[in-house]
């Protein structure tokens, strides 16, 4: 996450490539403590490709999972799918 300074206003930004789609809702994975992470669906501004504005549900010194966003998803699916990430 960083801080831009653009024409208009500074803005907190994020990179593109930690944004998903979930459900037609645009959500991002939030380092919470350790490996653990927190789905959010922040509200996004503008982007230019490579940075999205964040407008809120994100703080400044929050750490924003921008890689292995697509092995977290896919590992909480199966996690729904078993129940508690294990089979009994």
């Amino acid at each position: 996450m960083k801080i831009t300074d653009r024409p208009k206003d500074k803005c907190v930004v994020i990179p593109e490539a930690s944004v998903m789609e979930d459900q037609g809702r645009k959500m991002i994975y939030v380092q919470t403590a350790g490996e653990t992470v927190e789905k959010r669906y922040p509200y996004l501004g503008d982007s230019d490709g490579e940075w999205t504005e964040v407008i809120s549900g994100v703080n400044l010194d929050e750490r924003i999972v921008t890689k292995g966003t697509s092995m977290i998803r896919l590992a909480s699916l199966g996690e729904m799918e078993m129940g508690h990430g294990h089979a009994h």
